[in-house]
């Protein structure tokens, strides 16, 4: 065996015996494999304990009441004739009073199992039901007698809390059903007097009026004779013995809205009058910021300081000795500090002012806005008050004229184009209009209905018989009559003249006229339709504002049953469109030069080439028509 193959044999036995050293090592170090009990808890298997001792059953039935609490008193048991045997302290451990039974013996029940009657009579019938039998031992333990007695029970009154959104929608249904329910009895006919009084219940004080109306007729309707008091009747104490008239409905949505006008009118006048306090305030610090100026100025204090400097002089020259000298010393710098002191108070009183009156007209700013806004909302109110009073004027009149029916259908209540009030347009509405009449004598529209309705042919029609072949013409004719379309659309729109969806989840709660009166509180406030579907400069309203439009077009916002979120209220204009059609039979209904340069107000400046041929032009327009 040579050298190296007896150094290899030598090297593996070593490594054969640590290795097999190292596994024996490992086996004994490995602990013992012992048996393994897995306990699985499933929720609810512990029962929930209260505090309590060990000498008290955890896993007792726990459908029976506490032994000793107020639930096992019994519904008959009103006197307290019954109560738990043992000690008031239930929940602590019994330490028996007597020795424990012989040996052998065991620990024999007892009969005991719950309250017993101390007075007679039939025992308690749900003492014994779910309870187990206790020891003799424990029992015997208990006192003879209790050692004090039991404090009577207290009733605690408990109220439900009343919502006060649900009653008042549960008042307002009730007053609208009492309503319609007493103006179907006016159908009687009889010659007796009939007093109605109707209520008007809202959630604000600002609705709270109460109106009684009194009719006397000979055929059981109205002779005209209508007249209003200020009888101020209780809300819903519902005594009324006396049925509505025919216009009740319009009455009241006219004293709602004339409400609502005299509360935005006050609205109005507030603001103006905040308007001018802070106008006052900023006038009167200009003038502090200009006197403390004039204080502060650098040639005022050189002059001061001047006087103050020879004063120092003759002092000086008429002084004989050196405290004399001195003292004048004293007071000239004195004097100079008091000087240059003020001059800085007054630096410091400009810079506090001119910030005060930075401040101030920013507010004035603002209040100037908030005073415009509630001004065209006033004059909004009152326009719509005011023709909702028309409204009732006609439907009395109508329901005189008809005599003894007593429904008489009421006019609806919409609001006049704002461009219109403010011109005027003298038109007899009892004369049928050249417009209403094509329209209604024909089959087709008129030309200038089909061109608000976007047709396009039509457009290309009347620019050929306008301008014929020449190209400047045809084309200064569509611009003209584009521009006629777009003055009567943008006015349109301006005066709230909108068709709305009637399946809208918000809009669809409203009649049209109410939610254009909506419309146009919301554009007094700042919120305009852009025409498009969408909102004018991207700015829409958040609930308040719905809730204060709501509020000015007349409308309880509690009546509302759902507000629109704020993804909603962006698209809440997507499905309006613009009734222009409308808007031009209220409104220029004869179709003349006067009525349209009237209704259209400023936007009738820039259509010169329309109104120097309106003579050519206007029957072309109601052509179609005839």
């Amino acid at each position: 065996m040579t050298v190296s193959e007896f150094a290899f044999l030598a090297l593996g036995l070593m490594l054969g015996v640590a290795s097999g050293a190292a596994f024996i090592v490992i086996s004994n170090a490995r602990a013992p494999a012992v048996n393994e009990i897995r306990l699985t808890v499933t929720p609810n298997a512990i029962p929930r304990r209260r505090r309590s001792t060990l000498s008290e059953d955890a896993f007792s039935d726990h459908a029976e009441p506490a032994r000793g609490g107020p639930a096992e008193r019994p519904l008959d048991d009103r006197e307290g004739e019954l109560r738990w045997v043992a000690d008031g302290t239930g929940m602590r451990t019994i330490v028996r009073s007597a020795p424990l039974p012989p040996a052998g013996a065991g620990d024999p029940e007892s009969g005991a199992q719950g309250p017993v009657r101390i007075g007679g009579g039939s025992p308690w019938p749900a003492a014994g039901r779910n309870r187990l039998p206790l020891p003799a031992s424990i029992v015997a333990s208990y006192p003879a007698e209790p050692g004090r007695d039991e404090a009577p029970l207290v009733a605690v009154p408990i109220y439900p809390e009343r919502d006060v959104a649900m009653a008042a929608l549960r008042d307002s249904a009730a007053r609208a059903a009492e309503i319609m329910m007493r103006a179907q009895a006016t159908t009687e006919a009889g010659t007796a007097t009939a007093t109605a009084i109707a209520t008007v219940g809202r959630w604000d004080a600002g609705f709270g009026a109460v109106v009684a109306y009194e009719a006397t007729g000979s055929n059981g309707g109205t002779n005209g004779t209508r007249r209003r008091s200020t009888t101020l009747t209780p809300l819903g104490d519902g005594n009324e013995s006396a049925a509505g008239g025919p216009c009740d409905e319009a009455e009241r949505i006219a004293d709602e809205r004339c409400a609502v006008a005299i509360r935005a009118r006050g609205q109005a006048d507030a603001a103006d009058e905040a308007v001018r306090e802070a106008q006052r305030a900023y006038e009167e610090r200009g003038a502090h910021a200009n006197r403390a100026a004039v204080a502060a100025e650098s040639s005022d204090m050189q002059v001061a300081k001047q006087s103050a400097q020879q004063a120092f002089r003759r002092a000086r020259s008429e002084a004989s000795t050196r405290d004399e000298i001195e003292s004048a010393a004293a007071s000239w710098l004195t004097e100079i500090n008091r000087i240059n002191q003020v001059a800085r108070d007054a630096a410091m009183q400009v810079q506090r002012e001119r910030q005060a009156s930075a401040a101030l007209m920013a507010r004035i700013e603002r209040l100037t806005v908030d005073a415009d806004v509630a001004r065209a909302a006033a004059d909004a109110a009152e326009l719509t008050c005011n023709a909702a009073r028309a409204a009732v004027a006609d439907c009395l009149e109508a329901a005189t004229e008809q005599g003894s029916q007593p429904h008489v259908p009421m006019p609806p209540i919409t609001p006049f184009p704002v461009a219109a009030i403010a011109h005027g347009s003298g038109v007899d509405v009892d004369e049928a209009s050249p417009l209403e009449s094509a329209v209604a004598t024909s089959e087709n529209e008129a030309a200038i209905l089909r061109l608000l309705h976007g047709d396009r042919a039509m457009l290309d029609a009347l620019v050929t018989r306008l301008g014929g072949a020449d190209p400047a013409e045809r084309r200064r004719w569509q611009l003209a009559l584009a521009g006629l379309v777009d003055a009567i659309v943008a006015t349109s729109i301006e005066s709230s003249i909108l068709t709305f969806p009637t399946d809208h989840p918000f809009w669809g709660e409203f009649s049209q006229s109410q939610s254009r009166d909506v419309a146009a509180a919301l554009a007094s406030l700042g919120f305009r339709f852009d025409g498009l579907g969408g909102w004018a400069d991207d700015r829409i309203p958040s609930q308040r504002d719905l809730s204060l439009a709501a509020g000015y077009a007349g409308i309880d916002p509690m009546r509302i049953r759902r507000w629109p979120g704020e993804a909603e209220t962006a698209e809440l204009y997507r499905d309006v469109s613009v009734a222009a059609d409308e808007y031009l039979r209220g409104a220029a209904s004869g179709l003349t030069l006067g009525e349209l340069v009237s209704a259209l107000g400023r936007r009738a400046d820039a259509l010169t080439d329309v109104w120097n041929d309106w003579d050519r032009l206007r029957p072309l327009l109601l052509a179609g028509a005839a």
